[in-house]
């Protein structure tokens, strides 16, 4: 693998570039949040990732980033964000320094669309996952996600269309769907800074 060190000036310049926000939701369609946790490790910097209960009502089982629906008394997206991460992994909001946005996805097996949040925590956080929505946490290093010989992108039908789904798989576990979509737009931004 020759990827080329990720620094967090590099990460605030990747989150510098325009994100694509989709501001009208089809119709039935609700908004949902997600953040992307970021901190340091021993090998560089880490992305904090969880893998979803199966009592929860859509996803189950599959690796997400912590996040959920935007309720009536969040003052904006980013606030969901932080109250879900919260809820979800016990991260007070005032722990985390927001540091950008990514594109908005759009998920249509639950119709949500889901704008993504990169949020900096000073250090490897002490975590306490909601056990109903949580079934384990894991901290990969960007580097590891930066390896192209663990990503490919497989075309699949949607509405008589091909839509093009990413897959990562790290140490066994493999990321993809609306997660899958999130992570390739970070990593596609990171690559754009770090690319010799």
């Amino acid at each position: 693998m020759n990827v080329v060190p990720v620094d967090l000036d590099r990460i605030r310049d990747a989150l510098a570039l325009p994100h694509r926000p989709i501001h009208r939701l089809p119709p039935g369609w609700r908004r949902a949040a997600v953040l992307l946790p970021i901190h340091p490790g021993t090998d560089g910097w880490h992305l904090l990732l969880t893998r979803r209960t199966d009592a929860v009502p859509t996803h189950k089982g599959q690796i997400s980033f912590p996040g959920g629906r935007v309720e009536p008394t969040d003052p904006d997206l980013a606030a969901t964000a932080l109250r879900e991460t919260h809820e979800e992994l016990g991260i007070p909001p005032d722990h985390v320094q927001l540091m950008g946005r990514l594109d908005d996805v759009q998920t249509r097996v639950s119709q949500y669309v889901v704008s993504p949040f990169v949020g900096l925590l000073p250090a490897a956080p002490l975590l306490r996952p909601n056990p109903a929505e949580i079934a384990a946490v894991f901290s990969v290093p960007l580097l590891d996600l930066l390896d192209p010989a663990i990503h490919h992108v497989e075309w699949w039908e949607y509405a008589g269309r091909p839509v093009p789904l990413h897959f990562y798989t790290w140490r066994g576990i493999t990321i993809w769907g609306l997660t899958g979509a999130i992570l390739a737009d970070f990593l596609h931004r990171l690559q754009h800074q770090v690319s010799p």
